[in-house]
């Protein structure tokens, strides 16, 4: 459409009065683009921990769990069933052996287990291992326990650490206590 106009200088003030509408119209829209951008910041945000959340639920259903179950003793040995109770396969898993001190650090010796391999669990199975005391060189096998400890240490716990890996490789360590006197196993930490 064309607007016949005699004077040109009229129709620009004419246009010049609708120049704040223009400013507010400009800023509502600015205004709308910094909330969108808000909003989506939110979104992403929300979208972040759905994803860790579902990280973690992977990580869960493949983690596998040792649970140690004393067993008593043989030839003096402890013996321990070491089952993996959780819901994954736990490949490479090993016994690491324990220093303990006494008599504030004139005497320790070394308890470790006697499986020479590394061994893998799947979900639910599980393995009987021989535990030993060996003296502060790490080399002679001494008595079980009660043998080397004198009364005063009966009361005393002994701290394993078996570390494993699961299917992704991701390593993992779990520490269990072992009571010397009472043979009894609690885990300390996972």
């Amino acid at each position: 459409m064309l607007f016949n106009y005699d004077d040109w200088g009229k129709s620009g003030t004419l246009g010049d009065t609708f120049g704040i509408l223009n400013a507010l119209f400009s800023s509502i829209g600015t205004a709308g683009i910094i909330y969108t951008i808000y909003i989506q910041n939110d979104t992403i945000k929300s979208q972040d921990r759905i994803l860790e959340l579902q990280a973690k639920t992977f990580e869960i259903s493949i983690k596998p769990l040792m649970e140690l179950v004393p067993q008593g003793e043989d030839n003096d040995d402890f013996k321990v069933i070491v089952s993996n109770i959780g819901n994954g396969t736990a490949i490479n898993i090993e016994v690491v052996p324990t220093r303990m001190t006494l008599v504030e650090g004139q005497k320790y010796f070394y308890f470790k287990s006697t499986e020479k391999k590394k061994f893998t669990l799947r979900t639910n199975e599980s393995k009987l291992i021989s535990i030993r005391s060996y003296d502060e060189n790490n080399d002679e096998y001494l008595p079980i326990f009660n043998a080397v400890l004198e009364e005063e240490h009966t009361n005393t716990t002994v701290e394993f650490t078996i570390q494993y890996q699961d299917v992704n490789f991701t390593k993992w360590k779990q520490k269990f206590r072992l009571g010397i006197d009472d043979r009894t196993i609690e885990m300390a930490e996972l």
